[in-house]
């Protein structure tokens, strides 16, 4: 079961509702309500990453259904805060073990 605080619950869902951008430790200790340093032990005690890294990930997820729906790299990039198109690459391939092309080229058959 899931032992997790209820504030290391709301800082997931602020992180989720804002899946169109990086949100910043500052943004959640202000959205939560608690200090920086109990948000980052408990995303590192009950989600073995921190803040910043679970923001990336659920981008990179809601990223990878988009181009699963379809959409071009580039405007999916964008829409989920990776300015970076390079760096979106090189995250995407180590969490799903390919790059974002391959993902679209599986799409179109």
């Amino acid at each position: 079961s899931d032992e997790a605080p209820d504030y290391l619950r709301y800082a997931e869902e602020h992180i989720r509702a804002h899946a169109g951008r990086s949100v910043g430790i500052d943004e959640l200790v202000a959205a939560v309500g608690v200090g920086e340093r109990a948000l980052q032990q408990a995303f590192r005690r009950y989600r073995g990453c921190s803040p910043s890294e679970y923001s990336r990930d659920v981008r990179l997820d809601a990223a990878r259904a988009a181009l699963l729906a379809g959409d071009g790299v580039t405007e999916t990039a964008l829409a989920f805060g990776f300015n970076h198109f390079g760096r979106f690459a090189q995250s995407y391939a180590m969490r799903f073990e390919e790059k974002p092309s391959e993902t679209m080229k599986r799409v179109r058959h």
